[in-house]
């Protein structure tokens, strides 16, 4: 088969690689030269998905191993520590050393990459999608494979009549990012080296200040819908008065870019097209980071083309069931805890903490893409600690069942593509966020 891939993505990156591994003409187009592919700074990945997909991991250099989240309990200046295994905690990584590592993985397999090479728009056939036009040229294919990101144009220029999964504005952060140099006059905290921020400020989103090994401190401030310049300011000032440490000067970053925070697209394909990555929103709803799953994905797929020897919609259903009920319905189940977070308000969310509501283990779990999974034993616990604010317990009861009722509606994913099915499940799915 001939499959093109837009843009040099994780998933596509990884695609590319099984697919032309499998023996089929992968070509992938990436608008970017090879050395501005991808951000100039670092962020976390589960390393356990290098050893699962067979990939070597990155230059010796360009990671390193995190250090434990501290949440900040709203509305006051104390953190809670989350203390993790150290042999579970997420790997930092450089995005460009991964992103050529990826790439030169996928060219030594017989994939043809071309930097520099913007895809303009795709190619239909009726409903179909064939192709695409890329530095002027038609390129036929059997299977356009859109890993541009979460502002796909090509996303949203399917036809009407194909239906493919988009993006509403409450759905993405919005996110100034930076890496500081330190402020060497302010004092360190060596406990709560990570600090995270739910509805910093009371806006919708997280923020977090991390003093990284490197010496360099690694700023984001990210909200939902939007972020203008003036609020961001007023962020960054404040920020910067609650952790002395970030200096004035920026060493990498210090741009806006925008991520996906929802649960994974319940249809990112339609006949001769599939999203994947960011395209797909395929991060973890709560913090953003999406590296491994998009690097999964990218695996599954291939898999799932190479199996089938075929690029037809029921082939593509068949890796959408997998990606779902491995990753993406529990991702839909930590869709609604942040959705829950975001909508509360700082009194809410201060007696969540001081009550012993939602407790260490529970955070652990939602920053690194699991979702609550409460035995009897849990739910008990956590009414007998919220007994004294029932309101809010009967809040957080809803909550708690409506993620995990929509974990389940997630892996009860037709298991073959048929059209009505296929639609009333994701309709089960929208149904939870309406």
């Amino acid at each position: 088969m001939k499959i093109v891939i837009i843009g040099a993505g994780h998933g596509g990156l990884t695609a590319a690689y099984g697919l032309a591994h499998g023996g089929h003409n992968v070509t992938v187009f990436e608008k970017k030269p090879k050395e501005k592919l991808s951000y100039d700074w670092h962020d976390d990945a589960d390393p356990s998905v290098f050893k699962d997909l067979g990939i070597p991991m990155p230059p010796e250099g360009t990671y390193f191993r995190k250090r434990e989240w501290s949440v900040n309990i709203p509305g006051t200046n104390e953190f809670m520590k989350l203390n993790q295994d150290p042999e579970t905690l997420d790997i930092s990584f450089r995005r460009r050393p991964l992103a050529h590592l990826l790439a030169d993985r996928a060219e030594s397999a017989g994939a043809k990459i071309l930097f520099g090479t913007p895809v303009e728009r795709l190619i239909a056939d009726g409903a179909r999608v064939s192709g695409v036009i890329a530095g002027g040229e038609k390129v036929r294919a059997d299977l356009v494979i859109d890993s541009s990101g979460v502002m796909s144009p090509f996303r949203e220029s399917l036809a009407a009549g194909s239906y493919v999964s988009t993006c509403k504005p409450d759905e993405l952060f919005y996110n100034f990012r930076a890496f500081f140099e330190a402020n060497e006059a302010a004092e360190r905290n060596p406990v709560h080296t990570n600090r995270c921020y739910a509805k910093y400020m009371g806006k919708p989103g997280i923020s977090w200040c991390i003093e990284d090994p490197d010496g360099s401190v690694n700023v984001l401030i990210g909200t939902a819908g939007g972020l203008k310049k003036a609020e961001l300011d007023e962020i960054l000032t404040q920020l910067k008065k609650d952790n002395p440490i970030i200096g004035e000067k920026i060493l990498c970053g210090g741009i806006m870019t925008v991520i996906p925070v929802r649960y994974p697209s319940e249809k990112p394909m339609t006949d001769g097209y599939i999203a994947v990555g960011d395209a797909a929103f395929m991060t973890i709803p709560l913090i953003g980071s999406g590296i491994a799953s998009s690097m999964r994905a990218g695996a599954m797929l291939a898999d799932a083309l190479n199996r089938d020897n075929s690029a037809d919609i029921k082939t593509l259903w068949r890796y959408h069931v997998r990606f779902m009920r491995e990753i993406g319905a529990e991702h839909i189940a930590i869709d609604c805890v942040k959705r829950w977070l975001l909508g509360a308000d700082v009194a809410e969310l201060n007696a969540v903490f001081g009550l012993g509501v939602i407790e260490e283990k529970d955070f652990i779990a939602l920053m690194t893409g699991g979702m609550l999974k409460l035995s009897l034993g849990d739910m008990l616990k956590k009414a007998v600690a919220g007994r004294k604010n029932l309101p809010l317990m009967l809040k957080l009861g809803k909550m708690l069942l409506k993620s995990m009722m929509s974990e389940k509606t997630g892996r009860k994913i037709p298991a073959e593509y048929d059209a009505e099915k296929a639609a009333a499940w994701g309709k089960k799915i929208r149904k939870y966020f309406e």
